[in-house]
């Protein structure tokens, strides 16, 4: 009988210790999984992170290149004013209409400088905003973190899995710590919320973690739901984006038809400029005809494309409005 008892209890200490063995490695394999989540996770919202840069980059880049141009622009129209004079003084209405083109054009120029000014930094401004207060990364926090590690004392309080025959009541089936530390945390942490210091979590800089998407509650428990954030969120940091994009979208719209009319006045009066020369001066009418022809195609062409598009029958009236002086200056 002894032998007996000596042989079972030599049996039950090698299952045991297969099923510690076990409880390790699924403890080890479970670690690895989680850990790599965790990683997966800070990836995908630092490529959202991304999205949100590039998206304002576009409008960053456009912007810095109005400010470009529009500073050319400029100092062309300061050339024309300090040393675009006539040798012979042209009629009053064809200088009247040059003076007032370069006034108008640095006008627009400026405005155009201005707005898109204002939209680079909203867009910077708005961009930051997003970025610290809502798209953040979800760094685990303290409470996140205590599920990863597992004691053999939880190998203790398994029961009869402890115990398990290999092979014959299917794969062993740990509880696991999910439970038990969502309560430690709630009881370790209603101390702090009634003014009293804890001990256990003073040195931890993680403190409960960051929350990806700006909200007031943890993700301990809700995994599921944030690694199917692209799912179900439909992108939620482009649709943040483009409700920002509001703020920003008139400053550079209006920064784009500006420097359309800057251009286009600039146009007008390098035509009554050169028309004052061939008509006044050269003698030469055939050449502003054409020169005219030239240059009020372009400016219409620049009205169509920034201003109001193709087709352009219904609008055709606010091109025609504008080579209408050229017209009759070329008559006069």
């Amino acid at each position: 009988d002894m032998e007996a008892f000596a042989g079972l209890g030599l049996v039950a200490t090698e299952i045991f210790r297969y099923n510690r063995q076990n409880f390790a490695f699924d403890q080890d394999q479970r670690f690895n999984r989680d850990e790599l989540r965790f990683k997966m996770q800070v990836e995908r919202f630092r490529l959202f992170r991304q999205d949100i840069r590039d998206l304002v980059e576009l409008t960053v880049q456009k912007m810095d290149l109005y400010h470009m141009v529009g500073a050319l622009f400029i100092r062309m129209i300061s050339i024309y004013y300090s040393e675009g004079f006539f040798a012979e003084p042209p009629p009053t209405f064809l200088q009247v209409a040059y003076y007032l083109s370069q006034a108008c054009a640095l006008v627009y120029l400026l405005m155009a400088i201005w707005l898109s000014m204002h939209a680079s930094i909203k867009s910077h401004s708005y961009a930051t905003r997003l970025l610290t207060r809502f798209v953040r990364l979800p760094i685990p926090g303290c409470s996140e973190l205590n599920l990863l590690n597992a004691r053999y004392a939880d190998f203790e309080g398994q029961g009869g899995q402890m115990l398990r025959v290999p092979f014959w009541r299917g794969d062993n089936q740990w509880e696991e710590r999910t439970s038990k530390v969502e309560a430690a945390s709630a009881a370790s942490a209603a101390p702090a919320l009634e003014g009293h210091t804890m001990a256990a979590t003073s040195s931890d800089n993680l403190e409960t973690g960051e929350f990806a998407y700006g909200g007031a509650s943890n993700m301990l428990g809700r995994e599921q739901e944030l690694l199917e954030a692209v799912e179900f969120r439909t992108h939620r940091h482009v649709q943040i984006f483009r409700q920002l994009q509001a703020r920003w979208q008139c400053f550079d719209a209006y920064s784009r038809v500006c420097m359309s009319f800057g251009v286009r006045h600039m146009l007008q009066s390098i035509n009554y400029y050169l028309l004052g020369l061939c008509m006044v001066q050269a003698y030469i009418p055939d050449v502003g005809f054409v020169l005219t022809i030239i240059f009020q195609a372009l400016a219409v062409n620049i009205t169509i494309l920034d201003v109001h598009g193709l087709p352009c029958f219904g609008t055709f009236d606010l091109s025609f409005i504008g080579f209408v002086p050229a017209v009759l200056a070329c008559t006069a």
